[in-house]
């Protein structure tokens, strides 16, 4: 019902990191410029995936996570990804024993 994009604070994997949020640099620029935030993309803009609807439903949760790329604690999956999963209750209890193997 949602898609929630997590982008990790000091992410050295994903170059820029907002592009875990769909931003990027503008066509042409340097990677020392600033990057574009997903709605000021052409990808947004004109709606080539579906992105702009959903964020424009309400549907896209932007979510910013500290640490390096995949470096989400059990505490931050609960706090950051779990409120948006359809069936919070089976995903909670999944994730409870996973962490307790």
């Amino acid at each position: 019902q949602n898609l929630v994009l997590v982008m990790f604070q000091e992410d050295k994997v994903i170059v820029p990191k907002e592009s875990s949020w769909f931003g990027f640099y503008r066509d042409g620029a340097a990677e020392n410029e600033p990057v574009l935030s997903a709605n000021q993309t052409q990808l947004y803009e004109e709606d080539w995936i579906g992105l702009k609807t959903l964020d424009d439903a309400g549907k896209v949760k932007f979510v910013s996570v500290p640490g390096g790329h995949d470096d989400m604690a059990n505490p931050d999956v609960m706090k950051y990804v779990v409120p948006y999963l359809q069936n919070n209750s089976s995903s909670v209890q999944r994730l409870n024993y996973k962490t307790k193997e």
